[in-house]
């Protein structure tokens, strides 16, 4: 919750591929993942409708809100109530993760005017109308909330994957508060809090 760090939205069509069911890769140093969507299922488009979506599309210090659950639950689209469970489904520097496939493109052109990986700490979109891995979007420290489809067909790799999933919420809830820490050297004295 550091000022300086930056929160993106990335929004795209995703799925994991047969390479991809194979594939993982550690969350680098300084990032941190929360996966919208239920590992192997899809996710529904409403959430780019609803209002609240838009200020946090928008809007970073409302974005920090969220992250502090001081956002009222009813008052969030169904596909982000996720975030204030037991399971976030947070990924933390380190962790491995399945490279999902990301296409930020679409055919319908309200669609694609929230497709692509938005910046709220530059203003900015990346990304659009291309299709990459999650590694690639990756490149930067901050928070990353993924807007994405994690469909797959195969029913094996569903469960693997929610099993991964439930394992992950578990030891982040052991994890001592103090270790969650956006640094990018965890050994560094916490920085004094200006008011």
């Amino acid at each position: 919750m550091r000022p300086n760090t930056n929160i993106k939205w990335s929004i795209a069509h995703g799925k994991y591929t047969d390479p991809s069911h194979l594939r993982h890769f550690p969350v680098p140093e300084g990032v941190y993942v929360s996966l919208v969507a239920v590992p192997g299922f899809p996710l529904s488009k409403n959430i780019i409708y609803h209002p609240t979506f838009h200020a946090l599309h928008r809007n970073i210090r409302l974005t920090r809100e969220f992250i502090k659950h001081r956002i009222p639950r009813q008052h969030l689209p169904s596909a982000l109530r996720y975030f204030y469970s037991q399971n976030p489904r947070v990924y933390l520097p380190g962790d491995p993760i399945v490279d999902l496939e990301l296409e930020y493109t679409d055919p319908d052109p309200y669609t694609n005017i929230f497709l692509g990986v938005k910046s709220l700490k530059h203003h900015s979109k990346s990304f659009t109308n291309s299709k990459v891995h999650l590694s690639n979007i990756l490149n930067r420290p901050g928070v990353y909330f993924i807007i994405a489809c994690r469909g797959t067909t195969n029913n094996n790799t569903r469960r693997t994957m929610q099993r991964h999933e439930e394992s992950l919420a578990q030891s982040l809830s052991k994890r001592p508060k103090n270790t969650v820490s956006l640094r990018r050297n965890a050994n560094e004295p916490p920085a004094k809090r200006r008011y």
